[in-house]
């Protein structure tokens, strides 16, 4: 995953992927997301710069872990298992608290995605709950303001 990793507490986003709402978390984990491309790419010319925004720029890999044999588990196995590659529409929003004091929505459209990853088991040695972590890639990702 690239550096700049954006963290959603899961306590206050939601995860829609093709209509199904996630919701099967561990209390206090996060959603992780992440820019794989930048913005733009720059070719130096021996007086000058070609500035040109990249086509991939809105390439975004997600990072979410659930409870193991729950609902959003047995989901997300099942569109892995399919014959085919499930490609996934969404949102991902999250409610705040702005600076000002003011409640605020922080939201993305994830289009063009799919799981990229088998999934692994991951155990909290917290809680000793089992969880399954799923790496997703969305290939047209849009921040809404």
């Amino acid at each position: 995953m690239a550096s700049n990793v954006l963290s959603f507490s899961t306590e206050n986003t939601s995860l829609v992927l093709n209509g199904y709402g996630f919701s099967n978390y561990q209390d206090g984990d996060i959603i992780e997301a992440a820019w794989a491309n930048p913005v733009t790419t720059q070719v130096r010319g021996r007086k000058d710069v070609n500035i040109m925004k990249r086509s991939d720029s809105g390439v975004m890999d997600l990072t979410v872990r659930l409870m193991r044999f729950s609902n959003d588990d047995v989901y997300l196995n099942s569109k892995k298992n399919q014959e085919l590659p499930v490609i996934f529409e969404g949102s991902l929003t999250e409610n705040f608290i702005s600076n000002d004091g003011v409640e605020s929505v922080s939201s993305y459209n994830l289009g063009a995605g799919s799981l990229t990853d088998q999934p692994t088991e991951v155990i909290n040695n917290t809680d000793g709950n089992f969880l399954m972590e799923y790496k997703l890639r969305f290939n047209d990702c849009i921040r809404v303001i």
